[in-house]
């Protein structure tokens, strides 16, 4: 499905990654809103920017008045978006921000020839890379000691090293270890962390087989533990990541 899509726009080059994080759930709201009220570009720009900043207007009413303006690709209607962004708290900032990355990419489509695609996961990216959390869990009843914990960074490094991933986080758990790094798009995955696992359990069979890939969101290290006593299927479900292979994946993609 990917490589159909890269046909499409001429390869990589026009791929590009929104490298934000986002709220998965309230970018679905997003989607949806903006494909049942069929946003149309303000036929007013001067008085929608006006009403963005009148605060005797509702939530729901700022609300409209965000997706209105970033239909548009004239500067002013970004520039506004993005002084009110700057201010903005609570839900409405996860709203206006949601805005920003819609009018930044209708800006820059229309100032480009090219045919581009935009891509949006939970937990961004950078250039051609997407952002994952990943954890590595200890074996049932092990205590994952300085020694192992400094076996798993230098497996992790070596393969990251081989492989074009970028590692940026990495925190270390008496019964798991955590990181976040940037995979090159299109990467197969699932035989590095494999391999990670493999070459680590050489020297103790201190790590549990499965272990978690996921672009949707972080968790902190009570939450993952949580998942963790629950069934494997269970925890597995609640770290989707992305599958390339699945036409269903790419409802995030903004072709403009």
């Amino acid at each position: 499905m990917l490589n159909e899509i890269l046909n499409q726009i001429n390869g990589f080059e026009n791929l590009n990654i929104v490298e934000q994080e986002t709220n998965v759930e309230m970018q679905e709201e997003f989607i949806q809103f903006w494909k049942l009220n069929n946003i149309q570009p303000p036929e007013n720009l001067e008085a929608e920017i006006i009403r963005l900043f009148d605060q005797t207007e509702s939530i729901d009413s700022i609300r409209g008045t965000l997706f209105t303006l970033s239909a548009c690709d004239d500067p002013k209607a970004y520039r506004a978006i993005e002084k009110f962004h700057s201010t903005a708290h609570g839900e409405i900032a996860e709203w206006s921000g949601y805005a920003l990355n819609e009018s930044r990419m209708k800006l820059e489509t229309s100032f480009s020839d090219d045919n581009r695609v935009y891509l949006s996961t939970g937990l961004g990216g950078q250039g051609k890379k997407l952002r994952y959390f990943c954890v590595l869990a200890a074996g049932e009843d092990i205590v994952l000691s300085d020694f192992h914990i400094g076996i798993i960074e230098i497996e992790v490094r070596f393969a990251f090293s081989k492989n074009n991933i970028d590692l940026e986080e990495i925190d270390a758990y008496d019964d798991f270890v955590s990181f976040v790094c940037l995979i090159p798009i299109p990467t197969v995955i699932e035989p590095i962390f494999q391999k990670i696992v493999d070459d680590c359990n050489i020297l103790g069979n201190f790590l549990d087989k499965d272990y978690v890939i996921s672009n949707i969101k972080r968790l902190s290290p009570e939450q993952v533990r949580e998942n963790m006593l629950s069934t494997d299927d269970e925890f597995e479900d609640n770290f989707d990541d992305f599958d390339y292979d699945d036409p269903d994946e790419f409802d995030d993609f903004d072709k403009n």
